[in-house]
């Protein structure tokens, strides 16, 4: 949901910083949840499979080569495939500096287990 009486920035400069990067994902946090530790999705068909934790409990394993495939392929280091809710289709067409912000950005939230949204 949008929080309309919060504060916009006026403007954050292109650039791969954890600053940038939270900005960069604030969409995410719909599926994985405000504190971006995942589980399943409020409000989702209950065919749904839950959204993966990113928070470094979940993603701490993850070099910012490995994220930055996964979000451009859909495929883990493992060569298993993410769900196919998980638009990578999309994801696949941001910048490098975008993701590497988004993973930047991720790597300073606190460790949360999984589901804790």
């Amino acid at each position: 949901m949008i929080e309309h009486p919060k504060a916009h920035i006026a403007h954050i400069d292109p650039e791969p910083t954890p600053k940038f990067g939270e900005y960069v994902a604030a969409g995410c946090k719909g599926c994985h949840g405000p504190g971006m530790s995942g589980g399943k999705v409020p409000g989702a068909p209950p065919d749904w499979k839950a959204a993966a934790n990113l928070t470094p409990t979940g993603i701490g394993h993850y070099s910012e080569d490995d994220f930055i495939r996964i979000l451009r392929t859909g495929t883990r280091p493992d060569g298993s495939k993410v769900d196919s809710l998980m638009p990578y289709r999309l994801t696949k067409e941001m910048t490098d500096i975008e993701l590497k912000a988004v993973f930047a950005y991720l790597k300073t939230l606190p460790p949360k287990e999984f589901g804790n949204r």
